[in-house]
């Protein structure tokens, strides 16, 4: 497990170290290849895949996070939004009826 985490690191790092040049990326790559004993390329497809993914994650929770905290904090404040300045026929805010439609889509099995 230990080995895993060194090496995810090194193969971040030299990622991070190359500043989106590929050349210097490459070299960085090999280098830490040479220093763990890989003998296969594929390894470091597997680490730049695990790294991939591993980002992606960071962002959906980061972009959760963030939307979390601009939430309403109090019943009066959902009220507001909920009702809103821009309510439509049915007294709702045009913001909370699209939500309500994408809640009602996910429930039914589609898609938003």
């Amino acid at each position: 497990m230990i080995r895993h985490l060194h090496a995810t690191e090194r193969v971040a790092l030299a990622a991070e170290l190359a500043h989106g040049d590929r050349e210097r990326q490459q070299a960085l790559v090999a280098a830490v290849q040479h220093d763990l004993f890989w003998q296969s390329r594929d390894t470091v497809q597997i680490y730049n895949h695990a790294i991939s993914n591993a980002e992606a994650h960071e962002q959906l929770q980061t972009a959760y996070i963030d939307r979390l905290k601009t939430q309403p904090r109090s019943a009066r404040e959902a009220a507001a939004v909920i009702v809103g300045s821009d309510a439509s026929e049915g007294g709702l805010a045009q913001e909370a009826v699209q939500r309500l439609a994408r809640l009602n889509r996910l429930r039914r099995g589609g898609s938003s």
